[in-house]
C-alpha cells in the first residue's frame, strides 16, 4: 500500500527521454540511473516523477547547478 501497487504494478518514475533531457546518454549509463532511481523509489525515498528528476539532477550535478 505504501509503494502504491494495490492497484497494478509500481510506476516508472524516469525514463529515457526524461533523462536525455537531463544530458544522460543512452545506454549503460541510462541504464544505471533507471535502475537507482527505482532502488530509491522502492526504498520509499522517492515517489513522484519531480523528486526522481531532481534526484538524478543533484546527483549529475551535486553543486546544485
Amino acid at each position: 500500500k505504501s509503494l502504491n501497487i494495490a492497484e497494478g504494478p509500481l510506476p516508472s518514475l524516469i525514463d529515457g527521454q526524461t533523462l536525455t533531457g537531463l544530458g544522460v546518454a543512452g545506454g549503460p549509463d541510462m541504464g544505471r540511473w533507471i535502475r537507482a532511481v527505482r532502488l530509491e523509489q522502492l526504498a520509499g525515498r522517492l515517489s513522484t516523477r519531480a523528486e526522481a528528476t531532481n534526484w538524478v539532477t543533484n546527483k549529475i550535478d551535486p553543486s546544485g547547478g
